[in-house]
This record gives structure tokens, sequence and C-alpha cells, in this order.
């Protein structure tokens, strides 16, 4: 029987003696056996509601150090408007900013926020606020 490893560079397999590929074999296991500790003791020592916790405490800081939270609603009207811009004003070169730059106004009313975004190169205007988000 004929034990090695294939060479794909030069096409054909270099033959090891049958006590070289079982060391290899048996470093293989080991490593794969270490590996199946390590999972276990993993998953013993996780605990569910701690990473509940930790994300809680993510998201509420998040929440709490954000300018702003758009819906999906006003999100896809803010791509748009920055695509459709893109393409218009800035994507053939005539203009500087090359679409980098966006000016966004938010105006609170006491019930919601009032989203509008202006293109800097022509200065065109969109509201973009989704009211039925308030």
């Amino acid at each position: 029987m004929k034990f090695g490893t294939y060479d794909q560079k030069h096409g054909y397999r270099i033959i090891e003696d049958f006590d070289t590929t079982v060391e290899k074999l048996k470093t293989s296991y080991d490593y794969m056996k270490d590996r199946v500790q390590d999972m276990e003791s993993t998953l013993a020592n996780w605990n569910k509601d701690d990473e509940l916790q930790k994300l809680r405490n993510s998201n509420e800081w998040l929440h709490k150090h954000s300018l702003l939270t758009v819906s999906d609603k006003e999100m896809e009207s803010l791509r748009g408007f920055r695509d459709k811009h893109y393409e218009m004003c800035c994507g053939n070169g005539k203009y500087k900013s090359k679409g980098n730059t966006w000016i966004y106004t938010i105006s609170g009313t006491g019930i919601g926020h009032i989203i509008k975004i202006t293109c800097p190169e022509c200065g065109q205007t969109e509201d973009v606020t989704d009211i039925d988000s308030w």
C-alpha cells in the first residue's frame, strides 16, 4: 500500500513511509480533538442571558448616541435621492464634490423629525420624512 500526498504543482503523488503517514494522521486527530474540547468548553460557559444583556446595552448606547434613527421608507428615499443626484450632478465630473457630500436638515416638531436632504451641487432639496413612523 502506498501512502503520501498529491503534489498538485507537479502532478504526482509523493510517497511517504507508513510511519510518517500515521504520524501526520495522529497530529491531525490530536488537533481536532483539542478543537472539539475548546468548543465544548465555550458552549458550557456560554450564558444566553449575559449575551442578550450585552446586546441590549450595546443597542441602548447606540440609541442614546445616535443623532437620528430613520425608518426604512426614509432610508430608501435618501438612497434614491443620493443615487439620482450622484448620476445627475456629480457622476459626469462637472462638479467638485463627486457625490461624497450631502446636506441633511433635521427639524424637530415635538412629535417627530422632519428630514430633508440637499444636493450641494444643484441645490435641490427633498423632504424624505415618513410621518407614518411618528
